[in-house]
């Protein structure tokens, strides 16, 4: 369908649309109600989810047509999008929040649990900085090819960010910033929620997984995390049969049916 490997992601394709358009309004001053701008905090988080699910398997058939979805991404989240490669898919998947992983949760030292999961993305940003440049310096030697798409998804989002300046001015960039900071910070914040407190080194359960229907409807089963780390380049929605499959083997405590639930046991100190 419409070159999709899956039509499932006809709703990516949907909440990307739905996303710009919001994004659009709020930018261009058409219509500044609270609602959009929510709906476009909601919408850019969903396209972060979307980007990083697109960079293990990708949506469309083509490597064109890849390359342009991810330009298309990386102007609706505010991130290059094949920035994953390096930093998620080689880094966080292999070292998995070991203290190699440059979004290890076990470098925050903060004893109340609201104070780390308030620093995390923070921490996070900090320590993936000086990563990030250096790996761009070395992509540039060793693989130009990714390098070179990593600027071009860099001046997209520049031209995105130019656009709504001059469209609704400093309204308009506030209009982008916000929802690019917002969405960004919170999904950094799953892998806190998902990593914290699991053991790296057991096979099983070394990440947390959510089974709430709304949460993996909103994530597209980005709650399964524990069969994502497992088979990456499944698409996102096998996860949850896939999940079921492998409920025997996976570790009961690390299986949570709440994530509300959970955070609010972990925010009064009964939970990890």
């Amino acid at each position: 369908m419409i070159g999709l490997r899956r039509a499932a992601d006809v709703e990516s394709l949907l909440t990307i649309a739905v996303t710009i358009g919001a994004l659009a309004v709020t930018a261009g001053g058409l219509c500044r109600h609270p609602g959009l701008y929510v709906l476009s905090v909601l919408g850019c988080y969903r396209c972060c989810v979307i980007n990083h699910n697109h960079q293990h398997l990708p949506i469309m058939v083509g490597s064109a047509a890849n390359q342009v979805l991810t330009v298309l991404l990386s102007a609706v989240i505010g991130l290059p999008g094949s920035v994953l490669i390096p930093l998620h898919n080689r880094n966080h998947h292999q070292a998995n929040n070991r203290p190699d992983d440059a979004m290890s949760t076990a470098h925050l030292r903060l004893r109340r649990a609201w104070l780390r999961l308030f620093a995390y993305p923070l921490v996070a940003a900090v320590r993936w900085a000086p990563r990030r440049r250096a790996l761009l310096a070395r992509l540039a030697v060793d693989e130009p090819w990714l390098h070179r798409r990593i600027r071009v998804e860099q001046i997209a989002i520049l031209v995105a960010l130019l656009a709504a300046i001059l469209a609704g001015g400093w309204q308009g960039a506030v209009a982008l910033l916000l929802p690019w900071t917002l969405a960004q910070y919170w999904v950094v914040n799953a892998n806190y929620i998902q990593h914290h407190g699991c053991d790296s080194d057991d096979p099983d359960a070394c990440v947390r997984t959510f089974t709430g229907r709304l949460l993996n409807w909103f994530t597209m089963n980005g709650g399964y995390h524990l069969v994502h780390h497992q088979r990456p380049e499944i698409h996102w929605r096998d996860l949850a049969a896939m999940h079921e499959a492998r409920v025997p083997a996976a570790a009961p405590h690390q299986v949570e049916p709440s994530m509300p639930a959970w955070l609010w046991r972990h925010l009064t100190g009964r939970a990890p």
